[in-house]
């Protein structure tokens, strides 16, 4: 893989390269995951330490594997960190674990685990990280965990927010402590199905292809620019 200039490589993993919007990569967690902002967020926080962690591993290991072998090793490393993830959710925050605790829950994560541990997101970005150095890799890694958190609290955003006319972001047992922004009565439940993900990855991934192809003269100029 031809070698970049690294803080590029991190820019294009948050926009040009989103792993949802560009590369369509983790859509079952853009799908599922995004009904709930709070949701949302914190699967998009285990998907971010499960893809610095796998980039980082299979790079620095990279002269001692192949591709079959990297990507072995991807999978394996994305489900451990998964778990261990998920269990320190539960030991330290409960309320986003164990669906029934609050009447304010709204965030229920365990039940992901098995989409984060096997999503595309990370397999083929650990895959990609084979071709490329350490510090390219954490880039890649780093920028790739923010625009694929981005994307899913966009979605999520719209979704919550149409679908239940409400943000909730519960932060603890105590209903005092349940955030909450309405803004009006009116909802539209059926943006909060499978095929309501679908309909908003769609439109959000087709304005990004249209602003990318207006500013990709820009880009290239200043590409050109900085690696010089």
């Amino acid at each position: 893989m031809k070698k970049r200039n690294v803080f590029l490589t991190f820019l294009d993993g948050i926009y040009l390269k989103n792993p949802v919007f560009s590369l369509f990569l983790g859509l079952t967690l853009a799908v599922l995951c995004t009904t709930s902002f709070q949701t949302a967020l914190y699967v998009s926080a285990i998907v971010f330490a499960d893809m610095l962690v796998v980039e980082f591993v299979v790079s620095l290991f990279r002269k001692g594997l192949g591709k079959v072998s990297a990507y072995v090793v991807s999978a394996l490393l994305s489900a451990a960190v998964a778990v261990v993830c998920n269990m320190v959710l539960a030991a330290y925050y409960p309320l986003v674990i164990i669906e029934g605790l609050s009447p304010y829950t709204n965030a229920i994560i365990a039940s992901f685990i098995p989409f984060v541990a096997t999503t595309s997101a990370v397999l083929c970005k650990g895959q990609e990280a084979f071709e490329r150095s350490v510090p390219q890799a954490i880039a890649d890694a780093l920028g790739s965990g923010i625009g694929f958190a981005l994307a899913l609290c966009l979605i999520a955003f719209f979704r919550e927010f149409i679908g239940t006319a409400k943000i909730q972001f519960t932060i603890s047992e105590d209903s005092m402590k349940a955030i909450k922004i309405t803004n009006w009565d009116w909802t539209l439940p059926a943006i909060l199905t499978p095929f309501g993900g679908f309909l908003l990855t769609g439109f959000f991934s087709g304005i990004h292809a249209s602003i990318c192809k207006t500013f990709e003269g820009r880009k290239e100029k200043l590409v050109g620019g900085i690696e010089k």
